[in-house]
């Protein structure tokens, strides 16, 4: 994310007491990525958008992986928190 980066995000509350957040991610007025992310209650603004500014940052750097998209992929310990979608291009 080098330019201005605007992240505009909508949030509701489950039955389980989480959070789903569904965000898109912004640069110089073009809608780039868009994707969810499961919060817990406890999680602060702050940290719920550092978790979507990282996640995009490794879309952006080719090393996105989704755990359960196929079973592609190195498997990873972590469970994912969140997903990212790169926004497909206008056709003109």
């Amino acid at each position: 994310m080098s330019g201005k980066v605007k992240i505009r995000l909508s949030a509701k509350l489950l039955k389980s007491g989480n959070i789903q957040v569904k965000f898109h991610v912004e640069e110089k007025g073009e809608d780039l990525y868009y994707g969810y992310l499961l919060a817990n209650g406890s999680e602060s603004m702050s940290e719920v958008v550092g978790s979507i500014r990282s996640k995009v940052r490794e879309a952006q750097s080719g090393e996105l992986y989704h755990r359960n998209l196929l079973r592609m992929g190195t498997p990873r310990t972590s469970v994912d928190k969140v997903l990212v979608y790169k926004k497909a291009a206008a056709s003109d």
